[in-house]
């Protein structure tokens, strides 16, 4: 797969998870989590860069919502976002996290 199929699919992959994010219903935890790994394969076996996936995914999402993924993340203000949550307290294991008395 040369850079320009890969594009095109991730572009695709990403149109099809943003329009239905727009319709109210994004994607499952599963897809998720294969078009995340699909971007990482890229990178990883040098297809691409973080870079240019970051501008793929601005443009597209800039496409379908008319506005940047910052502008439209401050737009809907606070809230729970995935990538917004610190889990850095399950570093250690949970025996030594619980207070003992």
């Amino acid at each position: 797969m040369g850079k320009e199929q890969f594009f095109s699919e991730v572009r695709n992959q990403y149109h099809l998870i943003c329009v239905n994010i727009k319709n109210g219903s994004g994607p499952s935890e599963l897809e998720r989590g294969r078009f995340e790994g699909f971007m990482r394969a890229g990178i990883v076996l040098g297809v691409t860069s973080k870079r240019d996936l970051e501008q793929l995914l601005e443009d597209v999402h800039y496409k379908v919502f008319g506005q940047s993924i910052a502008e439209r993340k401050k737009a809907r203000g606070p809230g729970l976002e995935d990538d917004d949550i610190d889990y850095g307290q399950f570093d250690r294991p949970a025996i030594e996290r619980v207070s003992r008395k």
